[in-house]
């Protein structure tokens, strides 16, 4: 997994990560929903936790 290219990016894998762990209600059709469907929740930690690399 590369790290995040935009704040936006890590912002929204940081929302999809408190959407799997059920902190945060599910949004499907959202970047953070779509993200917290199609990615596991350890490819979401790794992506969150990452520098912003422009």
């Amino acid at each position: 997994m590369s790290p995040a290219t935009s704040s936006e990016q890590k912002t929204a894998a940081c929302m999809a990560l408190a959407q799997k762990r059920g902190e945060l209600d599910r949004t499907p059709g959202t970047p953070a929903g779509d993200m917290a469907e199609s990615m596991s929740e350890e490819q979401l930690v790794e992506l969150c936790g990452s520098k912003v690399v422009r």
